[in-house]
């Protein structure tokens, strides 16, 4: 019997949570937060607000990491509009070396 993860192609938006669903066995990584802030960025930037919250589940490792992003926003930005901070971020992940080759 399959089950809703064996049927899944992508990623998923769970009662307002974003989950990203990687099914490798390797850590995840910076790319894959760099792939998040992305998705947030793009979808502030429609003048969308879909997700507040964001998750990682790796299938393959057994993990689930899951973030009030909101939350997080608000702190790192010193209270910018969210478009603005989530530009900052999206430059910051492209722009670091260290945020992309990173295991969290």
């Amino acid at each position: 019997m399959d089950t809703l993860l064996d049927a899944v192609e992508g990623d998923l938006d769970i009662a307002g949570i974003w989950v990203a669903v990687n099914t490798t066995t390797r850590k995840s990584t910076g790319t894959d937060l760099r792939q998040l802030i992305t998705y947030l960025a793009v979808d502030a930037g429609a003048g969308c607000q879909r997700w507040r919250n964001v998750a990682v589940f790796n299938i393959g490792r057994g993990e689930f990491h899951h973030l009030d992003f909101d939350a997080l926003l608000l702190r790192i930005s010193g209270r910018k509009p969210r478009i603005d901070a989530l530009k900052d971020l999206v430059w910051f992940a492209q722009a670091t070396e260290l945020v992309n080759n990173s295991g969290f």
